[in-house]
Parts: structure tokens; C-alpha cells; sequence
């Protein structure tokens, strides 16, 4: 396929084109602008696109609708927060390692009163890290991401819409009591995850993969959540304190001992819900996505620009602008079709395109898991 669909979901981008690219780099070298991330963001405006080469830097604060890129190994020592980001606004961080000294800070990374949109790609939070938390936030995608829980979970969500896809939510090996997510009064989807709560706990009882207050939790077909282990107890995948869970009949729900998948006092929808997923894409390179449902079935995958959910009769609906049709056909026996395209190296870096399917089966119609993804470099 060609490189059109991806050039016309550029298109799509509230903000338009970056009017300006600035150059961060920690050695100075050759076309550097500035040598700390905290002085390009001081210079930026909305739109502004900053491509951040390989090194360590300081925390930093985005409170701008800006393209955040990062260009090879980019560590960030503290972590970095995204802040009262105004609506109709969009944030973009690309290709960026919080590292959190040990013992752990508050987080490795937080979004906190943002009435614009945040997306998140490859932003890895490591073992010493501390645990990334997003709140009061109208619309964050977190996407390819590999986050690790030292204190209360890998990853908090309290009171925000949150679309999380491709990503790993682990208990750091060191942790007590620490979940894969934990979530209050929020709107979560889950769409080609792995979550885990604590995975050694000799003293109390596991710790499950998640724990919800509140808010409704969606989990796709791809997804698994395991229950940390503990001697001799037991503990469900998902433990839930009101809130709705809408869960695919085939996503991976592991308890611990005679638990059940899912406990506590929940409004528990047990339906289809497909996965979109996006496994690679990088300006000048492939974009790889896949839809993942049973086989047999009928799909239709279509690209677009990320959007806040809009509630439809078929599910939320997450891809808006002009939306192009990529794929379409049956779900062959493993239960994934794949499509792939060039990315054209004319294409702006820091884009934020989102994939989301139609699922056709039995006569009935769903919308699948959306993936969101920031194109790097």
C-alpha cells in the first residue's frame, strides 16, 4: 500500500503542521538549538515540533500542545509531567526513558489537569523508576510502553479517559502490594496489554493485575491480566469496587487459587471487543498494524486522527477526522490480519494516527480496541 493514507491523516491534526522544529542536544553538536529539553519547551508554541537527540537530560514540564521526539537512547533523569495542557490542545511525546534515582519518587512520568490531548509512545518507565500516573486529564493514549510499578501500581489513573494499547503494566520484583493498574472513577481501555500485580509476594495476600474504584474498565481480546502470586492465597485478575468492566470473552484473565477472574461489586458486560493494534511505524519506515478477532470473522480497519471516545451503538468510537479504510476481509485461522504500508519520509514526526475496526459477526456489529501511536524518527 501506498504512503497516501498516512500523508492524509496529517492532515487530520488540529494543530496542523509544526511551524517550528527545534534541536535539543546534551553535546551541542551541529544544528543544536538547546542543550536542555526544560529550554526548548520555554521557547515553543503549539505546533511547535522539538526532535531531541540521544543523551541524558533533566526533568522537564510540557504545558504545551508541542511534538516531543526523541532521537535514539533519550533518558530523562526525575521523570517529566505534561500539565494543565489547555483544550484544544495536543501533546505529543515520542521515544522518551524516565529514569527515577532509588529509592523511587513519586513517578517516572505523570499527566495531571490536561483539558487538551496527551499521547504517549514508547515512554518506558524502568525497574527503579517510579510509577507513572495520569489524573483529571480529558483524553491520554499511552502506547507501546513498558511501565513497572514501584509504589502503588505501574500505572494510576484517577479521574481522566485513558486508551492503553501494546503496552506492559508490571509490579517491579521489589514491590509490596503493587498492581499492574489501578484506576478511580476513569474510562480505561485495555487492547494488546499484559498486566501483572506483584510477582513474588511472600507476606499478605497477591496482588491483582488490576484494581478498580469506580468507572468502567474495558478489556480487549489480546489482553492478559495476571494476578501477582502469594503462599497459599488467592486473588483475582481484576478487582473491582463498583464500576462497569466490559470484557471480550477471550481476553486472558488469570486469577490466583479459587479466585475468580473478576471480584468485588462490579456491572460486569461480557461481549465482543476486538483489537486494533499498531506494531511499528516511523517516519521513512513501515506502519504495521493488525486486527486481532476470531477467525472467520469479518473486519474493516480504518485510519484516522485519535479522538476522545463518542459513545455509538456499537461501542465508543475513538478514530475521528476523515477516516480512510485500510483493510478489510475475513480474520483468517490464527485470528490476526495484518496490513502494511510505507511511511514517507516527508511525513512530520510527533504525528499522533490512530487505528480502530469494525467487527462483523453473527449479524452483530462492534468497534474494536483503538491504537494510538506518535511517529518517530
Amino acid at each position: 500500500m501506498n504512503t497516501l493514507r498516512v500523508l492524509l491523516a496529517a492532515s487530520l491534526s488540529t494543530t496542523g503542521f509544526a511551524q517550528t522544529t527545534w534541536v535539543v542536544d546534551s553535546l551541542n553538536g551541529p544544528g543544536t538549538d538547546f542543550d536542555t529539553i526544560g529550554a526548548a519547551v520555554a521557547a515553543a508554541f503549539h505546533g511547535d515540533t522539538i526532535r531531541v537527540r540521544a543523551g541524558t537530560y533533566g526533568s522537564f514540564t510540557l504545558d504545551k500542545g508541542v511534538r516531543l521526539v526523541g532521537e535514539g537512547a533519550v533518558n530523562v533523569s526525575g521523570g517529566f509531567s505534561v500539565l494543565n495542557l489547555p483544550a484544544g490542545t495536543v501533546a505529543r511525546v515520542s521515544n522518551v526513558t524516565p529514569q527515577v534515582a532509588h529509592p523511587p519518587a513519586a513517578f517516572g512520568f505523570r499527566v495531571l489537569n490536561c483539558d487538551g490531548s496527551v499521547h504517549l509512545t514508547e515512554v518506558d518507565s524502568p525497574d527503579i523508576g517510579g510509577d507513572a500516573s495520569i489524573a483529571n486529564s480529558a483524553f491520554v493514549t499511552v502506547h507501546r510502553c513498558s511501565l513497572v510499578g514501584t509504589l502503588a501500581a505501574a500505572l494510576v489513573v484517577d479521574s481522566s479517559t485513558v486508551q492503553v494499547s501494546s503496552t506492559t503494566m508490571y509490579a517491579s520484583v521489589s514491590a509490596f502490594d503493587v498492581a499492574g493498574l489501578r484506576c478511580t472513577n476513569s474510562e480505561v481501555s485495555l487492547g494488546s496489554c499484559s498486566l501483572a500485580g506483584t510477582t513474588v509476594q511472600l507476606f499478605g495476600a497477591p496482588t491483582p493485575g488490576v484494581v478498580m474504584n469506580g468507572g468502567t474498565l474495558r478489556v480487549a481480546t489480546d489482553t492478559e491480566v495476571f494476578a501477582g502470586f502469594g503462599l497459599g492465597q488467592d486473588a483475582p485478575a481484576i478487582s473491582v469496587t463498583g464500576g462497569t468492566v466490559v470484557r471480550d470473552p477471550d481476553a486472558n484473565l488469570v486469577p490466583v487459587g479459587v479466585s475468580p477472574p473478576i471480584a468485588g461489586t462490579v456491572n460486569l458486560l461480557t461481549q465482543r471487543y476486538a483489537a486494533a493494534a499498531i506494531d511499528a511505524a516511523a517516519v521513512g519506515g513501515s506502519f504495521d498494524a493488525r486486527f486481532v478477532a476470531p477467525p472467520g470473522t469479518t473486519s474493516v480497519t480504518f485510519l484516522g486522527a485519535p479522538t476522545a471516545p463518542l459513545p455509538t451503538l456499537f461501542g465508543p468510537l475513538e478514530v475521528g477526522g476523515s477516516l480512510t479504510v485500510i483493510d478489510s476481509g475475513v480474520i483468517p485461522p490464527g485470528g490476526e490480519r495484518a496490513v502494511s504500508f510505507f511511511v514517507s519520509a516527508s511525513t512530520p514526526p510527533g504525528l499522533a494516527v490512530a487505528v480502530q475496526g469494525l467487527l462483523l459477526e453473527n449479524g452483530q456489529i462492534s468497534l474494536s480496541s483503538t491504537s494510538t501511536v506518535v511517529l518517530g524518527v
